[in-house]
């Protein structure tokens, strides 16, 4: 398999959004696929038609455009090993299951839900594995057109050997056994023929020429039944990689309960997606245990399936929001400013100050929602005072002193910019004989309303000299008054 150049799949289901686990598969197997020359299938399995919905495929495709996970094969694109959606591809499954039934690898069983039920219910009360008996393998020609004359609904299920065991060599958890005693006879179609999860899979992936499956272990258990196909059908097993588990903060799998799950909610809350999958990346895999940053190009270069971790990987909200913050203000300016145009509201965009605004804003946020939480006083009218910011100033004893003074010093200062306010202001206090930072967050609280804000003298040249005294002015008459 080493000669083969390497093709790899993500295969959501659509019937909902992209959820951050399925995000992060995606993104080992682009990664895999991109660093190796290899190519990058997408493949929907909607064959639930209940759940299935055009919607979802469509929100899940703009979901991976937006984190710059490109394919290279899949519904809208098109290639050689499609369709590309399961829905479309029934002939190829009814050439396979044929093939399976010529061949002596499947039987049709006939036991109803009740009856397999009773079965694992006295599997279960004699401590035995609750697998499926295989009884409808040993029933004669003539009993099966009985129960068809009965109206009894069928299903097909693979013989699996009675003994032995299937191996597998998985790429991140190594060398992995499943006795055949414990796997069972097990259902590859319906009696219609439409195929069930596990057979779908290995027939789209050998019609694909997939080289690696890399997925979640939550799929474990299911590739002992694909391999015991791939082999009935004569095909090429891939490489197979089972991803750890994720999960949050109280070791179970991440859900609604732990917040946020899918990528558009992390879109929709001002993540960028630089920082969400610099953090994916680090979900299960690590270069050398220490370095955190990475772009997507770094990622490219580094990945491999050799440093990806067995244990369950931990979904930590602080570390992402960091990270997210790390990556926010790399950004050029000019870049920033178009993410915020498309992520804020018109009247933040439409202020004659929003330009200004990011320059000054950008290196407090971590997220793009951040920006209207702390640039908000330099976008509109100085109206308000958040009550934490009333207080600190009514706690200051000299708030009157230093405001008076620093206003009509402000008033002569002719170089309005940030460096020389910040030099003129700091020997101004000096020669008040008050410490600079009292002074600085008596004038910053002042101009903004706020107890957390963006840089002083940065603030100070964006309002310029005009507002910047006449909201010195309101602040005295609110604690005045």
């Amino acid at each position: 398999m080493a000669d083969r150049t390497i093709r790899v799949r993500f295969a959501p289901s659509p019937s909902g959004h992209l959820h951050i686990g399925g995000a992060r598969t995606a993104l080992y197997n682009w990664l895999l696929a991109r660093g190796s020359g290899g190519s990058f299938v997408l493949r929907v399995e909607d064959t639930d038609k209940d759940r299935s919905t055009d919607e979802a495929i469509s929100e899940i495709c703009a979901s991976m455009r937006w984190l710059g996970l490109d394919w290279d094969e899949g519904p809208d694109v098109g290639g050689d090993h499609g369709p590309y959606q399961q829905s479309e591809r029934t002939d190829q499954y009814a050439t396979a299951l044929e093939k399976l039934k010529a061949d002596g690898h499947v039987y049709r069983c006939f036991c109803t839900p009740e009856e397999l039920e009773a079965e694992r219910e006295v599997a279960r009360q004699n401590k035995r594995a609750p697998v499926y008996s295989g009884k409808c393998s040993r029933i004669s020609e003539a009993e099966m057109q009985t129960m068809e004359g009965e109206g009894r609904q069928s299903s097909f299920r693979f013989r699996v050997p009675e003994v032995g065991v299937t191996v597998i060599p998985d790429a991140v958890r190594g060398r992995v056994e499943f006795r055949n005693e414990l796997i069972g006879d097990f259902i590859v179609a319906r009696g219609d023929g439409s195929p069930m999860f596990n057979f779908a899979n290995v027939v789209d992936d050998s019609a694909m020429k997939i080289t690696h499956v890399v997925r979640g272990e939550d799929h474990l258990s299911n590739t002992p039944r694909q391999l015991l196909m791939y082999l009935a059908l004569g095909e090429t097993p891939p490489e197979f990689a089972h991803l750890p588990m994720i999960v949050g903060a109280d070791k179970k799998p991440l859900s609604k309960r732990h917040g946020s799950t899918s990528v558009e909610e992390f879109r929709a809350k001002g993540y960028l997606a630089e920082g969400l999958l610099n953090y994916l990346a680090l979900l299960g895999w690590s270069l050398d245990g220490s370095t955190t940053e990475f772009t997507l190009d770094e990622l490219t270069k580094s990945f491999s399936l050799d440093r990806v971790g067995k244990n369950p990987a931990v979904f930590d909200m602080e570390k992402l929001e960091w990270l997210n913050g790390v990556h926010l203000r790399k950004l050029p300016v000019e870049t920033l400013t178009k993410e915020l145009r498309e992520f804020c509201s018109e009247s933040t965009t439409s202020s004659p100050r929003f330009e200004a605004a990011v320059e000054v804003v950008q290196e407090k946020m971590k997220l793009l929602s951040d920006f209207e939480r702390l640039g908000s006083y330099l976008l509109s009218d100085l109206e308000e005072f958040e009550d934490a910011a009333v207080e600190k100033l009514q706690g200051e004893e000299e708030f009157h002193s230093i405001l008076d003074s620093c206003s009509n010093f402000i008033e002569t200062i002719k170089d309005f910019t940030k460096d020389n306010l910040h030099e003129s202001i700091r020997a101004h206090a000096e020669s008040l004989e008050i410490k600079p930072r009292r002074v600085f967050q008596v004038l910053r609280i002042s101009i903004s309303g706020k107890t957390v804000t963006a840089g002083l003298f940065e603030s100070l040249e964006v309002l310029g000299k005009e507002e910047s005294l006449a909201r010195l002015q309101f602040a005295k008459k609110l604690i005045s008054n």
